[in-house]
């Protein structure tokens, strides 16, 4: 359903002022629908009692975790006040797929030209065909490049202040939200803590049997 990456400090780093890029690529089966496609805010663990009896300290052994999703009412973040450096999801069909990049510091969101407060792209990719993903922060200019190319899609800027949080990392859909029937192939997905340049995201998107960089 899902794969979970614990939270490491390492994470913190993917905020306004830093290089950053995220890459992958993506498969779907061409019904109509949207994908968690890798999230720092789907899931944090949430403290909600003690198996000791009342009166006593718990150690950490004794303390009661469950799973809590972060909500996210769409993109008009009404009444969200969640901090998460990056929350991925793909929109798909038969014939696209359009990749949307969100962030919030717990007040302020993505900051673009058309108020739209996230960035996206979309790209003409038909059903069973990889699509591959680039995601960079560089000199605090978000952009997503489809296939090697950012061409009509929506740019921005991260939140100014502080977007770490101590969630987990999740790869592929929450467990909640996930319909079995549907098959969402992710594959070679990486992290850079420094901005591709275009050299390098052509590279990541070359799918050639002997000289792509996925196959390296």
């Amino acid at each position: 359903n899902h794969i979970r990456i614990p939270h490491d400090p390492v994470f913190d780093s993917f905020g306004f002022c830093d290089d950053w890029t995220i890459s992958f690529w993506v498969r779907t089966d061409g019904t109509s629908r949207r994908d968690v496609i890798i999230s720092k805010g789907s899931l944090v663990s949430q403290l909600i009692g003690s198996s000791t009896p009342n009166g006593k300290a718990a150690s950490k052994g004794d303390l009661l975790f469950t799973d809590r999703e972060f909500e996210y009412p769409g993109t008009s973040f009404t009444g969200s006040r969640a901090r998460f450096p990056f929350h991925i999801t793909l929109d798909s069909d038969a014939t696209s797929q359009k990749l949307t990049v969100e962030a919030s510091d717990g007040t302020n969101f993505i900051l673009t030209d058309n108020d739209d407060k996230a960035v996206s792209q979309t790209s003409v990719t038909n059903t069973g065909v990889w699509c591959n993903w680039v995601i960079r922060n560089s000199g605090s200019l978000l952009q997503v490049f489809a296939n090697g190319v950012h061409d009509g899609g929506i740019s921005g800027s991260l939140p100014k202040q502080p977007t770490a949080n101590n969630a987990d990392i999740t790869i592929g859909n929450r467990i909640s939200k996930n319909n079995e029937t549907q098959v969402l192939d992710i594959a070679e997905i990486r992290m850079y803590d420094y901005a591709v340049n275009q050299t390098g995201i052509d590279s990541l998107a070359n799918n050639d049997y002997l000289t792509a960089s996925c196959y390296q």
